[in-house]
């Protein structure tokens, strides 16, 4: 039970650490591991990671630890690294191969189905060397009659540790296949031997078995090799070696591995390869090499070199044959120091028998493989040289490849946390599509090790502590098919019918042709549906006769139909939605077949109907369906030239269409189109037809003669209204004027045409006696005017929109001053008198009153209406605003007339000069003065001396000075609230407080209003760490005061102040409970407050907006490192679940740091609201040492993380019962019961009242218990209980009575009886001795026969 507990908490901190998995995949890592690891292995949902001395168990979808298992147990140095070597062979499914490099050794390990160790089998030998930083690679494969034999290639160990380069083990021991192939003494190589190890030592990469060879890759003295022998050679006779080198694409041979890796190849990839093969065809099935070469391991100018096995294992061969078979005597090169240059391009080192003539030398294997009998590995000194496929510009220490028909994708890792995904192809379209940063996920940021692993979701890479998945694909993340094809990802399609990017897998019907489309390498749009059509631009006017339309629309690719499934085409009209029969066709056009989608039967009619009107045409979506679902659509148009009614708008070179004016049926029409015009005709701008018109300039069209709007004021007659008239038709033609209002008002007008010259005056004549008006509050109101045909109900174009505007100068402006500010085209001026004070046209002014004309008059009815601020430093730059009423009308006439009047001399104010003045609202800059004092504040109209207002109250003129600071240290997150003391610190209009960090930095401080003139209250800025405040600087418009160090501007910023946790996250809703608050710094907050708001809200920050205002409660602070802070009742409207319990977001307002705010977010956890408890009552329960109280949600008010529920007993009926009040000291709660001790109470008082106390809000009386006394019964209760004893005494009486009297009558009768039976016995007898018995009476009685 214990190791299911911690195991369960295990998780959940491994949860907390973790990537949240959503509906698509994220990066996701391991929580840090306890021991620094190296080695990744993937097998179905398990990764083993191997760790120093231990393999941990993890699993792949989420990283969680399952299990580990330490291997090795060395007394060494904690902090020594032990590298680790897993392996899990093909046919190896249920073995793990763990060894250490501390000592060389293995185990060999065997776990079950669930990929739980079963067993482990320590190897007795060195099988791996023990050297620091040295390499091993295995290989499985069959072997003689062994189904799975495991080929090790070393490097070399030191001291007693060595083992072989290269080894043939038993699969189930580790053992040697031929234990007798190895000239070992215990676990010594000899010593004679050891003077042949090379000085450039190998380091094995990679190693694998394919084409009937063993190979095995190793770089050696900075340059690559690989390594090939037969797999069933089990004296390693036939092993070869050769280099291999990568040639980049500009030409760079490059000649170090970093990383390699065996895999197939995609079909793309095949076939460019299989072009490129100067040998023999390559097979579809071929395994090939994957290499990354560089000129050294961390070089970042590399290449991917693609190399076949079987062109390799060929290659192989054919060394052997040449160097080994058919060489000649003087190819061998004879004792190490007497090394020469080869003769041939074979080298084959040979040791010399000192025992024997030069002749006779002996073939020893190369000294680095450790074996001291059989031929020699044959180094072939020719490199093979590969052209690169892909050059890189970064390192890569581990690869693998994953195929994704028809592309080979291969992932790298770089050791600076960069993960690529690369697709091949060839050469010319290769490219890295994505690269992952895996540092902003590090912990402890770390270099990857050379360790990658991929299955269908993740690609697994690690550093020294974490093991991190990445997705292998995001296809979720695009939201179109094209941003889904220029992802590039291989594993990505659009899927079609479900509209969205997805892997293959992920679209329900990827297998049917067209429904699943992926992008083709050089072949853009084609992972898309991509409709096409001839005209995109239909003409309703053109099929009008058209009783059977159709629109073809022509597709790169069309998803296939299954089952009982159509197609169908919809598309808008207006606001209904119609939707058509479609059928799937294949036009052919020189061979070239290109499939179609035909809507039948499009409805023209309904679509024309639903041009809106003044359009002369509607676009909409033409959506191509199988059934209700969408796989492509194409936006069309259709348009009809006869929805124009403007000969301008028709022929305008604006339009996309044709469209041309008939000026004698006065209709628009479509080029093309039959019998539709009979006369003359204006063309679009864009044709060139002889003899026609052309253009908007050649239609009938009026315009005005001067403006293009006509101002009247209302209520007046106005002259007849005159236009231009261009390109009249015919002079017998008659019109009329129509003006509408903009309210709906029309009137019509007679038009009269006074000339035939071109342009003609048309002139719309007003009767005498008409005037123009309107009702309504609007200043001004809109006319239009239209020009009729009266022949043809039509009307001309008014191609200037010419208009009426019709205003009243009554509603324009309600001041004089703002009156006769209008613009003088409005002709408004004040009209004055005792009973009118108003804005009016001149004609509407009454005789007798005065009339104040614009830019001529000044208004004499000043006044001043406020003033701010209201007070400024003697050093002036305070910018005072004036509201009011008639403050003059133009700059120039108070540019010089604002000033404070005062006893010690006035102070100027110069007005700010505008570009449009506003006689309500001034703003002028008070001048400096060597005097303070106040005084009002006057506005003269300099025109007029005598015309002036004064302020209501004075304007004061102050001297500032500071005193000191409220507090001296805040957070460098800032927002401490410091207010500045001092005299006349906080007036003027513009004022600042700089702080001057110790660093020279200076910062500005944010302001917060007070009304206090002494008392400058401000928030400090946020600071980068901690440092302290040299200067505050105050500036007031014009003045500036600098205080500096040491006293009176001291201020230190401190760390920030932090959370680390709660005593409780519980409380219930009535409040009340204290919590008790963990940290660090909390002295340095001015004042602290806690927040709750419902989870619904929960923000990173608290905003003034919020729905659902968050509960904010003050803090208290009883030391640094601590708060105390009292619950408030909660809102019974904030949400509940089911249970009734209220989540809560939560966070600290410590003055501006935001770490401890939302911390129900940061935390991963929720502060809980619950029910108030509920109390059954107690009514007169007797006294007992232990006191039962039942309930309802007793467990918000108590239990481990909560405070404990306060129960006490009082006297009944007491005034204060608090002066009587004991404590029963809770023992046990739970949801619904709670147990107390009770008190020693004192006997003279017989009823005692129970209080169940929690938090400082809430009490609740649940009841009274009762003391128990000596019995002091009644009268009336004991002469009761005395009848009651006697008459049950006489009732036992009667009882016993009745019963003897029944006994004794039974005696009788037996009695009786018994004499009976006396004499049936004496008369028995005597007939007995009388002979007289008979058979029946012995039958009977049996009796007679005895006595006879």
């Amino acid at each position: 039970m214990n190791r299911f507990i911690l195991y369960f908490w295990y998780l959940v901190l491994m949860w907390k650490n973790c990537a949240v998995f959503s509906s698509a995949l994220s990066i996701v890592s391991s929580e840090d591991f306890d021991k620094p690891i190296q080695t990744l292995l993937l097998r179905g949902d398990t990764l083993f990671v191997g760790g120093t001395d231990t393999l941990y168990n993890v699993n792949a979808n989420t990283l969680l630890l399952n299990t580990s298992h330490i291997l090795f147990n060395y007394a060494i140095a904690a902090n020594t690294p032990l590298p680790t070597i897993l392996y899990l062979g093909e046919g190896m499914d249920n073995r793990i191969i763990f060894c250490s490099e501390y000592n060389g050794q293995c185990r060999l390990i065997t776990t079950d189905a669930q990929d739980q160790i079963v067993s482990v089998y320590n190897s007795s030998n060195n099988i791996v060397a023990n050297k620091r930083n040295s390499s091993v690679v295995f290989v499985n494969t069959k072997y003689d009659n062994i189904d799975d034999a495991i080929w090790v290639i070393s490097s070399f160990g030191t001291g007693q540790y060595k083992a072989p380069a290269l080894a043939v083990r038993l699969p189930a021991t580790l053992k040697y296949y031929r234990d007798s192939d190895y000239a070992l003494s215990g676990t010594e190589i000899p010593g004679s031997f050891l003077k042949y190890t090379q000085s450039a030592s190998s380091s094995f990469v990679y190693g694998f078995a394919s084409s009937g060879f063993v190979f095995y890759v190793k770089n050696k003295g900075g340059k690559a090799y690989i390594g090939a022998t037969c797999d069933n050679d089990d004296r390693f006779s036939s092993l070869v070696e050769f280099p291999l080198v990568c040639n980049s694409d500009g030409g760079e041979l490059r000649g170090y591995i970093q990383a390699a890796t065996l895999a197939k190849a995609g079909n793309l990839l095949y076939y460019f390869l299989n072009q490129q093969s100067q040998s023999s065809p390559l097979n579809p099935d071929d395994d090939f090499l994957y290499a990354v070469f560089g000129a050294d391991s961390i070089a970042s100018s590399t290449s991917i070199c693609i190399f076949s096995v079987e062109v390799l294992a060929n290659l192989a061969n054919s060394i052997y044959t040449k160097c080994h078979v058919e060489g000649d005597k003087h190819n061998v090169v004879v004792g190490p120091s007497e090394l020469t240059t080869a003769y041939t391009d074979c080298t084959v080192y040979a040791k010399l028998n000192n025992t024997h003539a030069r002749t006779s030398c002996q073939i020893i294997k190369l000294p680095e493989y450790g074996r001291l009998y059989g031929n020699s590995p044959l180094q072939y000194l020719v490199p093979t040289i590969q052209h690169s496929i892909f050059d890189l510009t970064f390192s890569v220490n581990a690869i693998t490849v994953s195929i994704v028909q028809p592309y080979t994708v291969v992932f790298t890792t770089s050791p600076n946390g960069f993960i690529r995904k690369i697709v091949i192809t060839e050469r010319s379209l290769n490219k890295v599509y994505n690269t992952v940063d895996l540092n902003p996920y590090m912990r402890n940021p770390a270099s990857l090790l050379t360790d990658i692993a991929v299955n269908n979701n993740f690609i697994y890479a690690l550093t020294s502590k974490q093991v991190f998945g990445v997705p292998i694909h995001h296809c979720d993340v695009p939201t179109s098919c094209q941003a889904c094809s220029e992802l590039g990802d291989p594993h990505c399609g659009w899927c079609v019918l479900s509209n969205k990017c997805s892997a293959r897998n992920e679209c329900e019907k990827s297998g049917v042709t067209g429904h699943w489309l992926q992008e083709s390498y050089g072949s853009p749009g084609s992972g898309c549906v991509l409709p096409t059509m001839e005209e995109t631009m239909i003409s309703l006017q053109k099929h009008a006769d058209d009783t059977a339309f159709q629109l073809k629309v022509n597709l790169n690719q069309v998803p296939e139909l299954e089952g009982n499934e159509t197609y169908r085409c919809c598309y808008l009209s207006g606001a209904s939605e119609l939707c058509t029969d479609a059928e799937k066709l294949v036009s052919v056009l020189f061979s070239d077949s290109t499939p179609f989608i035909a809507c039948l039967d499009v409805d023209l009619q309904h679509i024309s109907q639903s041009i809106p009107s003044g359009e002369d045409h509607v676009t909409t979506d033409l959506k191509l369906m199988i059934d209700d679902t969408l796989f492509a659509s194409i936006e069309i148009t259709f348009y009809s030239c006869s929805k124009h009614t403007s000969c301008t708008f028709c022929v305008t070179t604006l339009s996309d269409f044709s469209c041309n004016w008939c000026l004698g049926s006065h209709l628009c029409y479509e080029t093309g189109s039959n019998n539709i015009c009979d006369g003359s005709a204006v063309t679009n701008a864009l044709q060139l037809v002889a003899g026609q018109q052309r253009g908007p300039s050649s239609c009938p069209r009026v315009e005005p003669l001067d403006d293009s709007i006509y101002l009247i004021a209302a209520d007046t007659h106005p002259e007849n209204l005159k236009f231009n008239l261009y390109n009249q038709q015919d002079t017998e033609l008659g019109y009329t004027c129509e003006l509408i209002w903009d309210n709906g008002q029309t009137l019509s007008l007679e038009a009269i045409v006074s000339q035939s010259t071109n342009p003609s005056t048309l002139e719309c004549v007003v009767p005498d006696e008409q005037k123009l008006d309107y009702d309504g509050p609007e200043k001004v109101m809109k006319v239009n005017v239209r020009i009729k045909i009266k022949s043809s109900e039509t009307y001309l174009d008014n191609s200037q929109d010419s208009y009426i505007e019709l205003y009243k100068c009554e509603l324009m402006e309600q001041t004089c001053s703002e009156c006769l500010s209008l613009d003088v085209k409005y002709n408004c001026g004040w009209c004055r008198s005792k009973d009118i004070r108003e804005c009016r046209v001149a004609d509407h002014c009454p005789s007798g009153t005065t009339f104040l004309k614009s830019n001529e008059d000044s208004c004499p009815d000043i006044e001043i209406i406020s003033i701010n601020p209201s007070n400024g430093p003697v050093q002036g730059g305070t910018r005072v605003t004036i509201t009011g009423v008639n403050l003059g009308q133009s700059y120039n006439e108070i540019r010089n007339g604002v000033s404070i009047k005062r006893d010690v001399g006035d102070v100027m104010c110069i007005v700010d000069e505008t570009g449009s003045y506003n006689p309500s609202l001034v703003v002028c800059t008070l001048q400096s003065t060597s005097e303070p004092g106040a005084g009002l504040l006057r506005v003269n109209i300099q025109s007029t001396e005598s015309l002036f207002a004064e302020s209501g109250g004075n304007f004061s003129i102050l001297v500032p000075s500071i005193s000191s600071l409220s507090t001296n240290e805040g957070p460098v997150s800032g927002g401490t609230r410091v207010t500045l003391h001092g005299e006349n610190v906080n007036i003027g209009g513009e004022k600042m407080v700089i702080m001057k960090l110790s660093n020279g930095v200076e910062l500005n401080c944010s302001l917060v209003t007070s009304n206090n003139t002494n008392e400058m209250v401000f928030l400090t800025p946020q600071v980068p760490a901690a440092i302290y405040v040299t200067e505050i600087t105050l500036r007031l418009d014009d003045y500036t005061d600098i205080k500096t160090n040491p006293s009176s501007a001291e201020f230190y910023y401190r760390a920030d102040s932090t959370v680390t946790k709660l005593n409780t996250y519980h409380g219930i809703v009535s409040g009340g409970t204290t919590l008790t608050v963990d940290g660090s710094s909390f002295n340095i907050i001015q004042e602290p407050r806690m927040y709750l708001e419902p989870v619904g809200d929960m923000t990173r920050t608290r905003r003034a907006t919020d729905s659902t205002p968050p509960k904010v409660f003050a803090c208290s602070t009883p030391d640094s490192n601590h708060l105390k802070c009292e619950l408030p009742t909660i809102p019974r409207s904030w949400p509940a679940d089911s249970n009734g319990t209220i989540r809560c977001n939560y966070g600290f307002i410590l003055d501006g740091i935001q770490e401890t705010q939302d911390l129900a977010t940061k935390n991963n956890n929720t502060f809980n609201i619950g029910k108030d408890p509920s109390f059954k009552v107690l009514d007169g329960v007797p006294l007992a040492e232990i006191l039962k109280i039942e309930g309802e949600n007793f467990l918000y008010i108590g239990g481990q993380d909560i405070v404990q529920p306060i129960v006490r007993v009082g006297v009944a009926g007491s005034g204060d019962k608090s002066e009587t009040e004991l404590d029963c000291e809770v023992t046990t709660i739970q949801d619904k019961l709670l147990y107390c001790d009770m008190p020693q109470l004192d006997s003279t008082y017989k009823k005692y009242v129970v209080t169940v106390y929690y938090g400082s809000i809430v009490r609740e009386e649940v009841g009274t218990v009762v003391v128990a006394s000596d019995p002091q019964l009644p009268t009336l209760t004991i002469v009761a209980i005395c009848v009651s004893c006697g008459v049950i005494f006489v009732i036992v009486i009667i009882t016993i009575v009745v019963l003897k009297c029944r006994l004794s009558r039974t005696d009788q009768g037996m009695k009786k009886l018994q004499d009976k039976m006396d004499n049936l016995e004496m008369t028995v007898a005597k007939e007995c001795k009388e002979g007289t018995c008979n058979a029946p009476a012995r039958s009977v009685l049996g009796y007679c026969s005895l006595i006879c």
